[in-house]
């Protein structure tokens, strides 16, 4: 074998360096969480929208209210209802995003009113009682939407209504706030944000930084390193990310001293750019002899 190698520049033009050509690695590290929103998602019903994108709140006030009569009778010439059941007061469930349970403070009743016609007289008991469990219970906070004040349940057949309130909304921050750092070695550096048509509770943040090995150096060679990176635009939802494009970076040249090289910030990893909305990736390096 010839002691010179040819090696071929990033332009694909070529250059001899003896003994053997030089090569880069890179590897990275990385910080990345997925805050999610929590508690109940907005209502969507009576013909109201959402926010865009959704929201999430931790407290639901439910009022009811309304009433429903049972079918006319007769008691001596009197007429009168068989029943009334009358619907009232409110229930407020809170959300606990720490650890995801739900306490309530409150209560939901019905007042039955019964009437019988014993002996030509109507004879009238009163009982109360909470709302069946399938209306008094707090939901289970979940993902379709709905305004933060509409009408919750309705039945056709009486006028009992529900209206849930939703107030003490838990921001993205919030969700930031909640998430702890796991570190990994992705080379992607990520901040996705939920868009104007995008209907997801959760997104990616991540930082990530690299630092490059150069081997096989000739001393008293002057080469340069230049680190293929691209990037897209990540504005949820998913299907709607950006093409890739490449990112135009600026050439780190040194003059070996050694036969390896190792190129970084200061001891720590070069970061990718992090800006909301977009994603970073390295993706390769280029060593060469300079020109």
């Amino acid at each position: 074998m010839s002691i010179f190698t040819c090696c071929e520049r990033l332009d694909e033009s070529k250059y001899w360096h003896p003994c053997a050509c030089p090569s880069a690695t890179f590897n990275c590290e990385s910080d990345g969480i997925t805050p999610e929103l929590c508690g109940y998602a907005e209502f969507q019903n009576n013909g109201v929208s959402p926010s865009v994108p959704p929201k999430s709140y931790k407290k639901l006030k439910k009022v009811a209210s309304g009433r429903a009569d049972g079918k006319e009778q007769d008691c001596a010439g009197t007429s009168y209802k068989s029943r009334t059941t009358v619907y009232s007061d409110s229930i407020t469930c809170t959300y606990d995003c720490s650890d995801n349970s739900i306490s309530s403070t409150g209560e939901m009743i019905q007042t039955l009113t019964s009437r019988k016609c014993i002996g030509g007289t109507i004879d009238e008991s009163v009982s109360e009682e909470p709302l069946s469990s399938g209306t008094n219970r707090c939901d289970e906070p979940g993902r379709a939407l709905t305004t933060t004040t509409a009408s919750y349940y309705q039945d056709p057949n009486n006028t009992l209504s529900i209206i849930g309130t939703l107030s003490e909304e838990d921001t993205e921050l919030d969700a930031v706030n909640r998430e702890t750092p796991v570190n990994g070695t992705s080379c992607s550096s990520t901040y996705e944000v939920r868009g104007t048509t995008d209907t997801s509770f959760s997104w990616q943040i991540r930082t990530s930084g690299y630092t490059i090995e150069c081997d096989d150096l000739l001393i008293g060679i002057e080469y340069e390193v230049t680190p293929l990176i691209r990037r897209r635009t990540v504005v949820l939802p998913s299907s709607n990310f950006g093409a890739w494009e490449d990112v135009m970076v600026t050439p780190v040249s040194f003059i070996a001293t050694a036969t390896t090289h190792t190129i970084d910030d200061a001891g720590n990893p070069i970061d990718l750019d992090h800006i909301s909305g977009y994603e970073y990736e390295i993706t390769g390096v280029n060593i060469e002899k300079k020109a």
